[in-house]
């Protein structure tokens, strides 16, 4: 490499390798991808694979670096949406009456429609008794809150 930058680059790509592959796991690019390789290997003969992308990462093959370099741009796009994500109300509501699904995929546990019914009901059944237990608890407050807001 002739630019410092790109050797600087490519560095911390090498350290950075495992850690930039769980990253594209975990937004689902790249998982199945393959790309058709060819290479002369001598007396006329070449030998053809399918090779994955994400681990030949520092790839010299440019439509390996291509295919890494769009692997990678999309893993950005699908951060960069899921940060967005955080700041919608539609978001958080999801997410909390959805909880028990989403701690059961952090942990990789896999459920089947019963099991994942049943922990939804016996979460929305804990989550009446809570917010009707705050509610119950705070009412003068929320109530005043409420007329102070709306300017009652």
């Amino acid at each position: 490499m002739k630019n410092p930058e790109d050797a600087e680059l490519a560095t911390r790509m090498a350290r950075n390798k495992e850690s930039i592959r769980k990253l594209c796991h975990k937004a689902n690019v790249g998982v199945e991808t393959r790309i058709p390789v060819e290479q002369y290997v001598g007396v006329g003969l070449i030998r053809t694979q399918q090779v994955p992308p994400l681990p030949n990462l520092l790839s010299t093959d440019e439509r390996v670096a291509y295919k890494n370099w769009e692997l990678l741009n999309a893993a950005y796009g699908v951060y960069r949406s899921r940060m967005w994500e955080t700041f919608s109300l539609a978001y958080w509501i999801e997410l909390i009456v959805f909880f028990p699904r989403h701690v059961a995929s952090y942990l990789q546990i896999p459920l089947n429609r019963v099991a994942d019914w049943t922990l939804e009901i016996v979460w929305l059944v804990f989550q009446t008794f809570v917010i009707g237990s705050i509610l119950d608890r705070y009412k003068p407050e929320i109530t005043q809150w409420v007329m102070e807001t709306l300017g009652l």
